[in-house]
């Protein structure tokens, strides 16, 4: 079964490129024939591969031959397809602004603006500006991008205009992001004076863009957007900017929304406290009122900011604390998952995966019956407990734990953590996630398994939804990806352990 949907999807994807291909007449003259195939190959791998010898071409057709892959469903291809695109001048960029921002394909017209924003061609920003008024949000929140990364030279006034009159907040947020870049002061003002937007991915926009172009006016912003009520991300988000740039002013605000916060914020509010302060009394609110009681008057902001740090507790996941009450569980089921360690009672010798089951059983049992959660596995394909977060009532845990033993190390199996956190991200309640591995991401496998590119883009995904992602780390990886998991939970605001 799972091989014919695989084949039917393969060959829904060939006739899509080809038609998109015949709908912007891309030219094929002097495209060898395997290359052509390799284009609409049902392997995005392949389709890279093709891609990129396609460019290094560097003919006016190989610029239109690249455009179908614009719309392409795999996120990689697109991205290497604009990498390759912006080289391209004249005749390809008119090709663009003429055919390709007025076809009936959204994803075509937003792949489009993508290469106009990523080649900085300032005389090409009308063309973009024209696109803020495409039915589509998809396309108009990548004109808006484009325009932001074309600075000075875009219409200040057409991306103010967009912000006040634009339905979809995500729309907003990159509109919010793009004005100062446009025009520093007058942006700021703007951006200051948007408050309340009923968005959380434009509410965290403005912090981020107050924090990244008036920092020392952005700490009042973010001390009020501690006590935000909707949603948990401008909050994470205004703690994270307040560790990053420490100020007296934000310790009294922290340990009081510390002592009010439930849930996963409480770690936000205690890493920015320990960040800023040094002191280390991470989540005992009793003790850090004590502390600044007596403090306060005489203290100040070291000189050099505190690493992150957590102490590990007895109950929870490998030791990393579980304060949220929305998580996700995404567990490594490749093959070596099956290989013994340490681990089993007495000190015998466990499978990797028997131990970690004892371990994600023993942290669900601990959670509290309001809490919601779901597991992620990632083996042949990703296999998911349930589509929305499932209540940790005693009720709901037999199934639970039916599916997580059910599921066995695949011979064919493949970690592919950035697919795995996308699928889990899905659901909107979803604050934190809890990664397992013994090794690295599959080669060649899922949307992103290259380091870099895999961790630019959880950065994109994550910008505005500000998720936490813990790692656990329970094998040895490679020389190339030596650390790529405290990476990943640095950039994420989660934390790291090995084992």
């Amino acid at each position: 079964m799972g091989a014919s949907m695989s084949r039917l999807r393969t060959c829904l994807l060939v006739v899509f490129l080809a038609a998109v291909a015949a709908t912007v007449r891309a030219g094929k003259d002097g495209i060898p024939a395997e290359l052509q195939a390799g284009l609409v190959s049902g392997d995005p791998v392949e389709r890279v591969s093709a891609l990129r010898k396609v460019a290094a071409l560097e003919t006016a057709e190989a610029g239109a031959a690249l455009v179908p892959l614009l719309a392409d469903p795999n996120e990689r291809v697109v991205e290497k397809t604009v990498e390759e695109l912006v080289p391209f001048d004249g005749e390809t960029r008119d090709f663009i602004v003429e055919k390709v921002l007025t076809h009936r394909e959204a994803r075509l017209r937003a792949g489009a603006l993508r290469v106009l924003g990523a080649c900085g061609d300032a005389s090409r920003a009308s063309a973009v500006t024209g696109a803020l008024g495409d039915k589509e949000a998809a396309v108009r929140l990548e004109a808006v991008r484009a325009l932001g990364a074309l600075g000075p030279a875009a219409p200040y006034e057409a991306v103010l205009g967009l912000l006040e009159r634009e339905r979809e907040g995500v729309v907003r947020a990159a509109a919010l992001e793009a004005l100062p870049r446009i025009r520093p002061a007058e942006g700021v003002a703007a951006v200051r004076a948007h408050r309340g937007d009923k968005a959380y991915e434009a509410r965290v926009a403005r912090l981020l863009a107050l924090g990244e172009h008036d920092p020392e006016g952005a700490v009042a912003d973010c001390v009020e957007s501690l006590e935000d009520k909707d949603h948990y991300a401008p909050s994470a988000a205004a703690a994270a900017l307040l560790a990053g740039r420490p100020r007296k002013a934000a310790v009294g605000p922290l340990i009081q929304a510390l002592g009010r916060a439930e849930g996963r914020l409480r770690g936000d509010y205690a890493a920015a406290l320990d960040r800023i302060t040094g002191m280390g009394n991470g989540l005992d609110v009793a003790a850090w009122r004590l502390w600044w009681t007596y403090n306060e008057d005489s203290w100040a902001v070291p000189d050099r900011p505190a690493d992150r740090s957590m102490k590990t507790v007895e109950r929870g996941f490998y030791g990393l604390p579980l304060l949220s009450k929305r998580l996700a569980f995404i567990i490594d089921l490749s093959k070596s998952m099956a290989d013994p360690v340490k681990g089993g009672s007495g000190g015998s010798y466990a499978r990797k995966v028997d131990v970690a089951r004892a371990e994600l059983q023993q942290a669900i049992q601990s959670l509290d019956e309001d809490v919601r959660l779901n597991v992620v596995f990632t083996r042949e394909a990703i296999e998911v407990l349930s589509e929305r977060l499932v209540a940790a009532k005693r009720s709901n845990l037999k199934a639970i734990f039916a599916f997580i033993l059910e599921r066995e190390p695949a011979r064919l199996g493949r970690f592919t953590p950035y697919d795995a956190l996308v699928k889990a991200m899905e659901d909107p309640d979803l604050d934190s996630v809890y990664v397992l591995t013994d090794g690295v991401p599959t080669a060649n496998a899922g949307t992103y398994f290259n380091r870099g590119e895999l961790l630019s883009g959880m950065d994109r995904v994550n910008h505005w939804r500000r998720l936490a992602v813990h790692c656990v780390e329970v094998g040895e990886p490679s020389k190339a990806w030596k650390g790529f998991l405290q990476e990943l939970a640095d950039r994420n605001v989660g934390y790291f352990v090995k084992r």
